[in-house]
């Protein structure tokens, strides 16, 4: 009788069944190792009528982290989740469909109005910037696989600059990248924007109220913070407050921001208050980056694109 799937994928890394039949009649009363010395017998009968290339034993697939570095005494080193036995090929097709539909719903949800991107940079790439590789490169996906995809899936970045030198293209493109690496919801605001939406929430019957507002914001994936600074808040207590409300709950929370804006740290702390200034430096750390270059609006309209 086959196991089940469980004690299949416990098998697959098992040590060859000789060695476990060693060290089982060394120790006849160690249990663990005789239920492993079960499993190996239990596995050889399986692998005995699978394909001479087979190494999931009809499981097909294993997901990635529990793919072992090596199985068995063959030292067959093992790159993709999928086996090439038939039922290996048959799940790695049915995922190239699953991935084909998932990649056009993240599609379909970046061209989703709700979402706030500017109709001009829905079709800004990272691939197609004009920025320079040493900072285009920083915010590329790595593999999933790759160590470094979570801290990056997971950071917040602040672009500083002079107005037209590309943060909001460099912002909306990184937020495409992650859109398509992680499927995370996203949203837009110009700062300005944001806080006229907050003032709007009092004095009225209807419409969300300001703590759903403030909820909006705090709980997306991913926030994307157009033009920090351009709104004067300092010595307004309540728009300094509800700013950082939103920016202190997302780092409470580790969810990222994408900031953009014409102030460095420094001004922005003179504007928008210390507190706010000191909360952006501890969620980006390394990642805020100066955005230098010929103004890309001047480009554009000496290509006639404006």
């Amino acid at each position: 009788m086959m196991a089940n799937q469980p004690d299949i994928r416990s098998m697959i890394d098992l040590p060859p069944t000789e060695t476990v039949q060693t060290a089982a009649d060394s120790s006849p009363d160690d249990t663990n190792l005789q239920e492993k010395l079960s499993l190996c017998q239990q596995r050889d009968v399986i692998k005995a009528n699978r394909p001479d290339d087979c190494w999931c034993l009809g499981l097909g697939w294993l997901r990635r982290d529990d793919i072992p570095w090596r199985l068995n005494k063959d030292v067959k080193f093992v790159t993709s989740p999928y086996c090439p036995c038939s039922e290996g090929e048959s799940n790695r097709l049915k995922q190239e469909v699953r991935e084909k539909v998932e990649r056009q719903r993240r599609i379909d949800v970046w061209l989703d109005v709700e979402i706030g991107i500017p109709n001009r940079f829905w079709k800004f790439r990272l691939n197609t910037s004009p920025l320079p590789s040493s900072v285009v490169d920083l915010l590329r996906s790595p593999a999933y696989d790759d160590e470094r995809f979570e801290p990056w899936s997971q950071s917040s970045w602040y672009f500083w600059g002079p107005c037209g030198h590309g943060k909001t293209g460099l912002a909306t493109s990184h937020a495409h990248e992650r859109l398509m690496a992680t499927g995370e919801s996203i949203l837009f605001r110009a700062v300005p924007d944001l806080l006229s939406e907050l003032r709007s929430t009092y004095g009225r019957a209807e419409g969300p109220s300001e703590n759903e507002v403030l909820d909006q914001y705090a709980d997306v994936g991913i926030l994307i913070l157009d033009d920090l600074g351009a709104e004067h808040v300092s010595g307004s207590g309540w728009l300094e407050d509800r700013l950082y409300q939103i920016i202190a709950r997302r780092h409470r929370e580790e969810l990222p921001i994408i900031f953009t804006s014409n102030l460095n740290i420094q001004q922005i702390g003179e504007r928008l208050g210390e507190r706010i200034a000191w909360r952006i430096v501890e969620m980006c750390g390394d990642n805020i980056i100066n955005v230098q270059g010929a103004n890309q609006r001047d480009r554009r309209r000496l290509r006639g694109d404006e």
